[in-house]
């Protein structure tokens, strides 16, 4: 399990982007708490899909912890630029809505994520 950052891991410039590696931290242990998390990653050709969320080619909880969950720890880790928009809770919804495990503790969090994104970045 990961711990939470700590705002002296960063200097100034990106302690803004704290809030976004607590959160992938919840979303993770969130997956794994619902037994959604997998140990072995879609195969190759999974991650070049050119559409959104890569639905073609992965579940939607799949994208979350291959995709989604790194690609966010990487830009908060280094400074990256956040993006502009996010729809990822309505996007969950959809997808998510015929669930046979508890969906609303994820929800919440991804609800987070677009919120925190909506205020621009932390």
């Amino acid at each position: 399990m990961e711990c939470a950052a700590d705002d002296s891991d960063f200097g100034p410039a990106f302690s803004h982007l704290v809030p976004f590696l607590d959160l992938m931290s919840e979303i993770e242990q969130e997956l794994r708490r619902q037994g959604q998390w997998d140990p072995v990653p879609p195969p190759p050709i999974a991650f070049a899909s050119r559409l959104p969320f890569c639905c073609d080619s992965m579940r939607f909880t799949q994208w979350l912890q291959w995709v989604f969950v790194p690609h966010t720890r990487a830009l908060a880790e280094f400074g990256g630029p956040m993006p502009k928009t996010s729809g990822i809770r309505p996007m969950a919804e959809e997808v998510l809505r015929d669930c046979d495990w508890k969906t609303i503790p994820l929800m919440v969090l991804l609800d987070r994520f677009d919120r925190m994104i909506a205020r621009g970045g932390g």
